[in-house]
């Protein structure tokens, strides 16, 4: 599976990395990912589907349990920032 799609629910969900950007821009909103405080999780997840995901896509993740949501955010994530596996391969 491409690095940039991941299965959920049996649906393949295309997703990438923030743009230097669009993460400046949600810190300027008050959404500072790299010291997000818990009260503005959910928040933030709102905020990051909305720039990254189609409409489609995010109204079916609505529909499906938290975690899986969840796991499609720590993916953005992963691609926005590098997870730790990829900064020890390099």
């Amino acid at each position: 599976m491409p690095d940039n799609q991941i299965s959920v629910g049996g649906r393949q969900i295309e997703v990438r990395g923030l743009t230097r950007k669009e993460v400046k821009e949600l810190a300027e909103d008050g959404l500072n990912l790299g010291a997000l405080p818990r009260s503005l999780a959910e928040q933030a997840v709102d905020a990051v589907f909305k720039r990254v995901l189609s409409q489609d896509d995010t109204d079916y993740l609505d529909g499906l349990v938290n975690a899986e949501a969840v796991r499609v955010y720590r993916r953005i994530m992963d691609l926005t920032y590098g997870s730790g596996e990829e900064e020890k391969n390099s």
